[in-house]
């Protein structure tokens, strides 16, 4: 084997010991090209290089060839790829693989999620709760209303009963014009009388004094005014009434202020009071 061919192995297997260093060669590469050199050393002399050594020598170039197309992908890029791949490995190796800090994180993770969970389910119970104390708030103070209004009600008909108990006894005055001129009224006049007096009795079934004034002029002397003083027995007034009579009174105006004066001065007690006049002339 002439020196050239040792010359070209050498430099072959120079160049692929730089191109594995460069392109961070498997550790099983690395030791085939260790074996490469052990072998090369040993087959060293020239006498005893064959044709094998010259077989040996074109693999190397291949090898060289093969090398030189796969280092087109740089140093980064290898990095980049076994950086992925080993996270890779990590997030998908198993349980046996996860990192303790990985685990850590799961469970903080895991705690967060429950207790947000927890959060979210205390705040829905406390706006349930909420909601029910407006609503029980809304009723109450509708009970409240309710109530008072009905006290108020309730009071307010106490006191018109009161007003109405005291207010349901009356008396009532009667004063008639009993003049000659009324003598085509006076029976008509007495029978109405009688009978407003014995109605006020039956239907408002309060307690009623009644009182009878008539007047007649200045000119009638002692007749001039006939009354009876305020009675609650409704029979002695009808007989007093029947025994008044048309009579007297000379002119036209007659003694209407005589008869009111002597009205004002019955004995008035009840808190209804009621005059009723009945006459043809003033």
């Amino acid at each position: 084997t002439s020196t050239r061919t040792r010359d070209r192995l050498a430099d072959a297997e120079r160049k692929l010991a730089e191109k594995v260093e460069s392109t961070s060669t498997s550790t099983r590469t690395r030791d085939r090209l260790a074996d490469a050199e052990r072998k090369l050393a040993e087959k060293d002399e020239p006498t005893k290089t064959s044709t094998r050594t010259r077989d040996r020598l074109a693999s190397a170039e291949k090898k060289l060839a093969e090398k030189r197309y796969s280092s087109e992908t740089s140093s980064r890029t290898r990095d980049k790829l076994a950086e992925a791949e080993r996270k890779l490995a990590e997030k998908y190796s198993g349980p046996a693989a996860t990192s303790s800090k990985t685990r850590d994180k799961l469970a903080e993770l895991e705690k967060k999620l429950a207790d947000r969970e927890t959060s979210s389910n205390t705040r829905d119970k406390l706006k349930d709760a909420e909601e029910k104390l407006a609503r029980l708030r809304m009723k109450s103070r509708k009970e409240e209303i309710s109530s008072y209004a009905l006290d108020e009600f309730e009071k307010k008909q106490m006191l018109l009963k009161k007003l109405l108990e005291k207010n349901k006894n009356a008396d009532v005055a009667f004063l008639v014009d009993c003049t000659g001129s009324m003598a085509g009224y006076i029976n008509e006049t007495k029978n109405q009388i009688q009978s407003i007096a014995s109605e006020i009795v039956e239907i408002y079934e309060n307690k009623l004094r009644i009182a009878f004034v008539g007047y007649r002029d200045h000119s009638d002397g002692a007749r001039r005014i006939e009354s009876l003083a305020f009675t609650e027995d409704v029979e002695e007034f009808k007989m007093f009434v029947n025994t008044i009579r048309a009579m007297g009174g000379g002119d036209a105006p007659e003694d209407v202020l005589g008869g009111l004066e002597a009205v004002i001065n019955l004995g008035w007690s009840s808190a209804a009071k009621v005059v009723f006049h009945v006459g043809d002339a003033p």
